[in-house]
């Protein structure tokens, strides 16, 4: 998931992002910051800002991304609210009257107000209370975003298998890296689990219905070259559970945005509201693809709805797009755009349009005026938080979901997200050894609602453990959710398999400038320098021990030698390391099991510019258990040509895992009994009183054979297996 870096931005704003007019669509990027006061940055992405590399989507990216789990239901935007973001800092007096629209006694919905920190929060807190704003109904996130424009890089929310709801975070832009973020850190300040979406996609080119449909505009073609239209589909299927539908795009000199909001607007299932151009040459691409639509959404079956449009430069391009469809619907509230002026006649036509089509819902009008020339109006400074409705609570366990390994002593997490509609008031977490049949282990009653509890086990070992979490909500009301398989506790403390401390050179294959020996402190045109030695001892494996990595850089590796982890379980890696990457550069730490097919188990989230040795501890289980070859891969690259860091240092590298719980019979140690146990205890019988391990069978397979425990192998171990076996 990707995550916000100030580092980024810092080098974005000083170097990338001087001001000055960049598009005869939009208006002039105007200056950075000054007195405190963020700078505009227009919604579309500016002249400089495209000079920064945008980073691809990568098929092993896409392989990789796991969507929200079961049927996924998407609700549309005239659906039940819970409320709505903004970005406070950006057109505040627009943002004022939507969030005092909003926020009224009695209202059904909240304004989400993100704000960079306290002092924002209070001049935003005297500016909505000498409006009028019920601040009952207004909730503060401190959160320091690049722009406004929340539509399109806010989180887009579904509601998963079990009804509880989940956060979608597709790739926004790492030119615009906190933007990028906020999906993920609102995922950590909510509760809710965030699914990677692996494509690039504004939340302003969607325009979905409660049926299962959704509208997006061609852009989302052209901004995923790597993908193709089939796959594009099945994603939005598989992340936001909907069909899409395509339409043309708005030209540049139109539309700089492109996003479908910008002329469409769905209101029910049945009515939506198309934008109407008016030019002397009926082939302008305004009116040929508006008509378009209108043509097909009228063929099935809905009422459309029509209001003015128009490009206000020379012929009807280049100038600034006036739409009406921009709006917010929140429950039976409608903020709609108006400019006043010369726009009076256009703004009376659009509120009488909603007013029509949308009976019994009061139709807000908010100056755009100030927006409008950014490319968006309110709709685009808006991000909408779905309703969860049932008066029942809903819980998911998210970990331990069967399959982990895990030992006794260790502190691990049991993670859940849970929703009600009013709140989720405690949370009860029991365990079973017998998997799922009863749970008499209590670990905890009455845990607050935080989503995570630091479970010490001490708990009987078993391979057949499953945890149940059960939330309540005021009224006492239950739900629960359990482990979906089993998973392990063992008995075993955890077991050093490889210890790589770097005083002397391991001799791991190396690519590029990847290579062993003390660091020398250079580098770090952005970000910090490389360090001087290592963690412990002098030396390191590092990309450039005297400087930076390289522009343009394809992937380097470093590649470990042979590590053996049969018999091991629940691997995972460990290591120190000191890395400087760039928001649009890439780092990676990889694992295989045969040499040829690696799997990414880390990569960077946007900018890191360490400063001091950091820890890191990955988990390997899927790649590395029980395997006579595991590889492990330190990657650097790709990069672009526009700032460098230091790249990776690593030092005091482990691999460590698990034995599995003993289980009687189990004389080849894969967790059960069977015919293949039968085969090898044969082996292993050396008779009555007999303790010597006969040939053909282990110390361990002996062990393991002499089911009565007596201390040898004979017939009557044989005859207690057999009874094992039946069993």
């Amino acid at each position: 998931m990707r995550t916000g870096c100030t580092l980024a931005w810092l080098v974005l704003s000083t170097c990338c992002l001087g001001g000055g007019p960049v598009s005869a669509s939009g208006p002039s990027d105007g200056a950075d910051d000054v007195a405190g006061v963020p700078r505009i940055l227009p919604r579309y992405l500016t002249a400089e800002e495209r000079l920064i590399p945008e980073r691809p989507v990568s098929r092993a990216e896409i392989l990789r991304a796991v969507p929200p789990s079961g049927d996924v239901y998407y609700t549309a935007e005239y659906g039940p609210s819970q409320g709505a973001f903004v970005r406070w800092g950006y057109f505040e007096a627009l943002l004022t009257e939507f969030v005092v629209g909003l926020a009224q006694p009695g209202s059904d919905a909240t304004a989400y107000v993100l704000v960079s920190g306290s002092a924002e929060e209070a001049s935003a807190s005297a500016a909505l209370v000498a409006a009028g704003a019920d601040m009952d109904y207004v909730e503060f996130i401190h959160y320091v975003s690049d722009t406004g424009w929340i539509r399109d890089y806010g989180p887009q929310f579904v509601f998963e298998e079990g009804g509880t709801r989940a956060i979608n975070d597709a790739i926004y832009s790492s030119r615009r890296p906190r933007d990028d973020a906020f999906p993920t850190a609102l995922s950590g300040m909510w509760l809710e689990p965030a699914y990677d979406f692996p494509i690039h996609h504004a939340g302003g080119n969607f325009m979905p219905l409660s049926t299962g449909e959704a509208y997006v505009s061609d852009i989302v073609l052209t901004d995923n070259p790597s993908l193709s239209e089939v796959e594009i589909r099945a994603l939005f299927q598989d992340h936001l559970g909907v069909e899409l539908t395509i339409y043309p795009r708005l030209p540049g000199n139109i539309d700089a945005t492109g996003h479908i909001d910008m002329w469409l607007i769905f209101l029910s299932d049945t009515d939506v509201l198309i934008s109407e151009f008016t030019h002397s040459n009926p082939s302008y691409p305004g009116i040929t693809v508006t008509e378009g639509a209108v043509a097909d959404l009228t063929s099935l079956g809905f009422t459309v709805h029509r209001a003015p449009a128009y490009n206000s430069g020379s012929g009807g391009y280049g100038g600034v797009h006036f739409t009406y469809t921009n709006a917010a619907i929140v429950n039976n509230k409608v903020f709609i755009p108006e400019y006043g002026g010369t726009h009076n006649t256009d703004d009376a036509i659009a509120l009488a349009a909603y007013q029509n089509a949308l009976p019994g819902h009061s139709i807000i009008p908010v100056d755009c005026a100030e927006a409008i020339p950014y490319a968006g109006a309110i709709h685009c400074l808006v991000m909408h938080v779905p309703a969860y409705t049932d008066p029942i609570p809903s819980i998911k366990l998210v970990s331990p979901d069967g399959g982990e390994f895990w030992g006794q002593g260790e502190n691990r997490e049991i993670r859940w997200t849970a929703i009600d509609d009013q709140a989720v008031t405690a949370v009860d977490l029991h365990g079973s050894t017998d998997g799922g049949a009863t749970f008499p282990h209590v670990i905890a009653l009455g845990e607050p609602h935080d989503g995570v509890f630091e479970w010490t086990l001490s708990e009987p070992a078993s391979i057949h453990w499953r945890i149940r979490a059960t939330a309540y909500d005021a009224d006492l009301n239950p739900a629960e959710d359990t482990s979906a398989a089993d998973f392990t506790i063992t008995d075993q403390p955890p077991q050093l398999i490889e210890n790589v401390d770097m005083d002397t050179n391991p001799g791991w294959t190396t690519g590029g400038l990847w290579a062993w020996g003390q660091p020398t402190g250079q580098g770090g045109q952005a970000g910090g320098p490389d360090p001087t030695s290592g963690h412990t001892g002098d030396y390191v494996y590092g990309y450039n021990l005297s400087g930076d990595y390289e522009d343009n850089l394809p992937q380097r590796h470093l590649t470990s030698a042979a590590i053996d982890t049969t018999g091991r379980y629940g691997v995972r890696l460990a290591f120190w390391r000191w890395l400087g990457v760039m928001g649009s550069d890439y780092a990676y730490v990889k694992a295989s099991n045969n040499g040829s097919t690696w799997t990414t188990v880390w990569t960077n989230d946007g900018a890191l510019a360490d400063t001091e040795w950091v820890y890191q501890e990955i988990d390997l289980a899927s790649v590395a258990d029980d395997q006579p070859t595991v590889y492990l891969r330190w990657t650097m690259g790709t990069t672009n040509s526009f700032l460098h860091s230091c790249g990776w240092n690593i030092d005091d590298v482990a691999v460590w895992g698990l034995i599995p719980p003993a289980v009687t019979g189990d004389v080849d140690g894969d967790g059960d009994v069977d015919l293949d146990d039968h085969l090898l205890l044969t082996a292993c019988i050396a008779g009555p009183y007999v303790s010597t391990v006969p040939g053909g069978c282990s110390p361990a397979q002996f062990s393991a054979a002499d089911v009565d425990i007596d201390g040898d192998v004979d017939l009557a171990d044989f005859g207690t297996f057999q009874d094992l076996l039946a069993d």
